[in-house]
């Protein structure tokens, strides 16, 4: 793109808020970033990525209209590179097309693999106005660690390789399975150790209590987020490994364990397909110059 400047709305969303609260510093914030047909022609990846270095946040979000009502392209940007699959900023992109078009109850994304991502607005008239419910593929288990990985993650978590209940790779993250929730909070990265790992990312977990189905953190230092606050898309890799599947299955309550904290309601409809919901808070609305 060269010649005169873009003004393009942009606005901040904190997702994953937990329900009983409104305050700032809970939850994952996105930006998100609004484009015209016109403007994302002419917008290219890597000026995207500009703007998500720039910004700095876990996740700059692209969405653009697509053919049909209620239905937007969408692209996720870290600090460091594009990624294929982010469930906090899609909540959040979500809330904004909502916010403009109230009547809609359900908002459609398009990926740029071409996969379709459906977010449903709750109803307003709940106890929670702020939530909405998405559904995502399920991410597959494989079980292919290598004893060299193990030690480096191990290494990498400052935990003993005795700590691991199950260490496993999905389709983009490692994930190490501990015995509780203390485990999981007392994890002290190393994150020079843990970008060495081929992998997007880190999961770490454990089951949790009588109110909560089970605790996480994520770590991708090599994706430019050191750490996480709240991972969508991580707890379609946890929802498979915690839950049983069905759709009359009740939402369990998972919560990740982050500085900021935030919860995520998490059902396994198939072996194939999950639903995450969540609510969200508007922080900023304002304008981003390119």
């Amino acid at each position: 793109m060269s010649g005169e400047r873009l003004l393009l709305p942009l606005h901040i969303i904190n997702a994953f808020v937990p329900p009983e609260t409104a305050e700032l510093g809970k939850g994952n914030p996105a930006a998100v970033v609004p484009l015209t047909s016109e403007q994302a022609e002419i917008i290219s990846a890597k000026e995207m990525q500009l703007v998500a270095t720039e910004i700095g946040l876990s996740e700059t979000t692209f969405i653009y209209p697509a053919s049909g009502r209620g239905m937007y392209f969408i692209r996720w940007f870290t600090p460091a590179i594009e990624v294929d699959l982010c469930g906090h900023a899609t909540l959040a992109a979500a809330s904004v097309v909502q916010r403009d078009m109230t009547e809609l109850s359900c908002v459609e994304f398009i990926t740029i693999k071409g996969e379709r991502l459906k977010v449903e607005k709750e109803n307003p008239m709940t106890e929670n106005p702020s939530a909405f419910t998405m559904e995502f593929p399920a991410l597959c288990k494989h079980d292919n660690v290598t004893e060299e990985e193990a030690k480096l993650l191990c290494s990498g978590l400052g935990i003993s390789e005795g700590e691991v209940v199950e260490l496993y790779r999905s389709d983009y993250d490692l994930v190490a399975k501990l015995s509780n929730k203390l485990g999981v909070q007392q994890v002290n990265p190393c994150f020079n150790t843990l970008s060495k790992l081929s992998c997007r990312g880190i999961i770490v977990t454990a089951p949790g209590d009588d109110t909560v189905r089970f605790v996480s953190r994520f770590f991708a230092p090599s994706s430019g987020i050191p750490e996480d606050p709240v991972t969508g898309s991580a707890h379609c890799v946890l929802a498979p490994l915690y839950l049983s599947v069905g759709e009359n299955e009740p939402f369990q309550r998972a919560e990740q364990v982050s500085k900021r904290g935030g919860v995520v309601m998490v059902r396994l409809l198939s072996a194939s397909r999950v639903q995450l919901s969540g609510n969200v808070r508007l922080v900023s609305k304002g304008a981003l110059y390119l």
